[in-house]
């Protein structure tokens, strides 16, 4: 086992299961195994076959905030410090905003719902991603125009990241992002008030995620060869040669 190993499901439909498990190292970026599936006992069984001494070389374990693989973490690493992958967590605010740009486009009369309709990709960018005046104009109309929720909670959004992507020290992020959840559990806006309700209960594995660079981009990368080779093979049924063929992948 690595000293860094990112844990993350692929949806493979082999042998009637919908979602494989893909173990990659989180410093090579090779893949450790490949598991039939995600159920918290067949998690167990593969892990308690390993010696001690091999589960105590896993420094640091990278997943997304899925219980069970954090309860798998805190099971069979206890010498290892469990990091939230941030794609992960972000996307709790990512969906926040999402949800109330859903519920305010419902609401419009049908002129104004055309114009907003095309808002998703403008409201769930970076701002600093956005690169024409035309652009820029069009996302502070809708800002300023259309809901007082929205705007806060893409407000929200975008210091989030900025605390995430800063170059500032980790204890300075920490310090922030402490702030935003405090700040926002007290929200008005129930989509985000859930957010930070979330990132308090998953706090220390968040924080340990300003700690350290590792993420869980590999996996996500490896999952993106595994879809293709599914695509090219129209599906692989056995686990068995799915398994055989994605390794063959990181040879």
């Amino acid at each position: 086992l690595p000293k860094v190993l990112c844990i993350d499901e692929f949806k493979g439909n082999a042998n009637g299961i919908k979602y494989q498990v893909a173990l990659i190292n989180g410093e090579t970026h090779e893949v450790v195994d490949i598991l039939e599936c995600r159920y918290k006992h067949a998690l167990c069984e593969y892990f308690k076959k390993f010696p001690k001494e091999q589960l105590d070389n896993v420094k640091y374990v990278v997943t997304d905030l899925w219980e069970p693989y954090i309860d798998i973490a805190f099971t069979y690493f206890r010498k290892a410090k469990v990091v939230a992958d941030r794609f992960h967590f972000v996307r709790y605010v990512m969906n926040a905003v999402n949800d109330i740009r859903i519920r305010v486009q419902k609401e419009l009369p049908k002129e104004e719902k055309r114009f907003f309709k095309n808002s998703r990709k403008l409201l769930l960018s970076r701002k600093t991603k956005l690169k024409t005046e035309g652009q820029l104009d069009k996302l502070s109309y809708i800002l300023i125009n259309f809901s007082e929720d929205l705007r806060i909670a893409y407000r929200e959004k975008e210091e989030l990241l900025d605390i995430i992507h800063s170059e500032d020290t980790s204890e300075f992020r920490i310090q922030k992002f402490s702030a935003w959840v405090t700040r926002n559990l007290a929200s008005s806006i129930p989509q985000i008030q859930e957010c930070a309700k979330t990132f308090q209960n998953w706090y220390q594995q968040i924080k340990n995620s300003f700690e350290v660079s590792y993420s869980n981009g590999p996996t996500e990368g490896f999952n993106n060869k595994i879809k293709t080779l599914k695509r090219v093979s129209f599906g692989i049924k056995k686990f068995e040669n799915l398994k055989a063929r994605i390794l063959l992948l990181n040879r």
